[in-house]
């Protein structure tokens, strides 16, 4: 008879164990629905477009549910600059791999500089949605203080190149966060050239290529300049 009763409440605490699991399931693929039509709103309508009640309507759900995900815009703001910041580092060009220590910092930086034209060629619109969040962030110290996306982009760059520094790809005094704030700044304003696709690749080859001048050992830079001569 115990051994009925156990196995009974062992079959009712499994029951409740796989419905919680479905009710959180459930739960992560509708935040994510409303991050991603956050997402798409940004783009077409910015920031400062963006109303929580027309997220809610194109998802199918009230606001009250919506705020039981997100309780505020700013919570949204930055759910979606999470997403957007793991989506820059994760998008490998065909024919390279996102950045992880199975590659050496240059072959990282490599393809970090791949995958920025792979990705202004296939989604433009994260170029858009990542200029609307920063200047919403340089207008409100609140909003600038929960999105913190140069934070999380400049960790992972400064990750690269400290690494780089440390193996002896980069050279030894290098600036690491001014680097970093650099290849920031550079994406950013890459936008602005969208209107002039052709130009793009040839830029970003550009400025990969001070990069790695501008990061190169003093060994690398006579092995060049000898090159150069012969």
């Amino acid at each position: 008879m115990k051994t009925t009763s156990l196995s009974k409440g062992t079959s009712r605490l499994e029951e409740r164990r796989r419905a919680q699991q479905g009710r959180t399931a459930h739960g992560d693929e509708r935040r994510q629905e409303l991050i991603q039509t956050a997402y798409r709103l940004i783009a077409e309508k910015g920031v400062g477009g963006l109303r929580t009640r027309d997220v809610a309507a194109l998802v199918g759900i009230n606001t009250a549910t919506l705020h039981y995900y997100f309780p505020t815009k700013e919570h949204l703001l930055q759910a979606v600059a999470q997403q957007l910041g793991y989506a820059f580092t994760t998008s490998p060009a065909p024919g390279t791999s996102a950045g992880d220590g199975a590659n050496t910092p240059s072959e990282q930086m490599e393809a970090y500089f791949a995958s920025l034209a792979y990705q202004l060629r296939t989604t433009p619109e994260r170029f858009v949605v990542m200029n609307e969040l920063f200047f919403a962030a340089s207008r409100d110290e609140r909003l600038a203080g929960a999105l913190e996306v140069d934070t999380h982009w400049q960790a992972y760059l400064n990750s690269i190149l400290e690494e780089g520094v440390k193996q002896g790809s980069f050279r030894s005094d290098l600036n690491v966060e001014q680097t970093a704030l650099t290849i920031i700044a550079f994406c950013k304003g890459l936008p602005l050239l969208q209107s002039q696709p052709d130009s793009l690749d040839k830029i970003i080859t550009s400025f990969k290529n001070w990069f790695f001048s501008m990061t190169a050992t003093a060994i690398e830079k006579r092995t060049s300049s000898r090159h150069k001569r012969e």
